[in-house]
């Protein structure tokens, strides 16, 4: 059964707090620019971006060369549009130092998806017994021995067939794919397995796994992919119906995990015509 661990709560975000007065007037905005910590600004590196894009596409910029010159490097691009509250923060930020506001943008690490080498085997095996400790992606109890583990994967490096995603040197998930049924009628369908370590949901990594495990087994000349999903598993699903993947029916009741029943889902991807 092919395992997606995409279910993990999105990153800490903070909505910015824009204030929402309408009639603020030049002596509040003096007064405020007055009572600005110095010590908060000087703490900046000598030129620092901030950003904020908000839900109407407004974009503010601080471009801050020196704590002298800061006022004057402000840089305002609205859309052409703006609501009464948006023309409001606006005019209350102009001349200041500082938004009072947190910006949304996070610092992201590039991540990369390469083949995966026996290098790789234990970050892979620590990230897939984590699955099977508490996870339904995985439908067994029993985790992989570093000696289980090391096999395992040297089966699917004689062919091909694992991936990792790698962020700030770390493995941070792993696809394969296999043969669907050990009888050579199977021998070119094969089935994907697709896991993201703990705290790394959710930011795109299951979706570069599965694209370029895709274009593997395609290059490799199989002809379809079959993806098990437990049927509770709708963001591994929504996921697979992204890259074409279509629903062909449900088994009932075909696994037991944590002393329940689960439906299992198969999907079908074409890799050829």
């Amino acid at each position: 059964m092919s395992g997606s661990r995409h279910s993990v709560a999105s990153p800490d975000r903070r909505t910015p707090a824009v204030p929402s007065g309408t009639g603020a007037s030049p002596s509040a905005s003096a007064s405020s620019e007055e009572t600005l910590s110095r010590k908060a600004a000087d703490s900046l590196p000598s030129t620092t971006a901030v950003g904020l894009l908000s839900p109407r596409s407004m974009r503010w910029i601080i471009a801050r060369e020196t704590p002298e010159a800061s006022a004057s490097s402000l840089r305002v691009q609205p859309r052409r549009s703006r609501s009464a509250r948006t023309r409001t923060a606006i005019r209350s930020t102009r001349g200041s130092t500082m938004l009072d506001m947190v910006t949304i943008y996070e610092k992201r690490e590039v991540v990369r998806v390469r083949p995966a080498t026996a290098a790789d085997g234990e970050a892979i095996r620590v990230i897939r017994n984590h699955a099977v400790a508490t996870s339904t992606a995985l439908w067994t109890d029993t985790r992989q021995s570093p000696a289980d583990a090391a096999v395992w994967l040297a089966a699917h490096l004689a062919r091909g067939s694992a991936l990792v995603a790698e962020s700030g040197g770390e493995v941070v998930g792993f696809a394969v794919y296999g043969p669907w049924r050990d009888l050579d009628g199977y021998r070119h369908t094969v089935e994907n397995s697709v896991y993201v370590r703990e705290g790394s949901q959710r930011l795109g990594i299951g979706g570069a796994l599965l694209g370029a495990l895709v274009e593997a087994a395609r290059a490799a000349g199989h002809h379809s992919m079959i993806a098990g999903i437990e049927s509770g598993n709708a963001t591994s699903i929504r996921l697979h119906r992204r890259f074409g993947f279509t629903e062909v029916g449900t088994v009932r009741e075909a696994g037991l995990k944590f002393g329940r029943w689960f439906d299992l889902t198969l999907m079908r991807l074409a890799l050829e015509g």
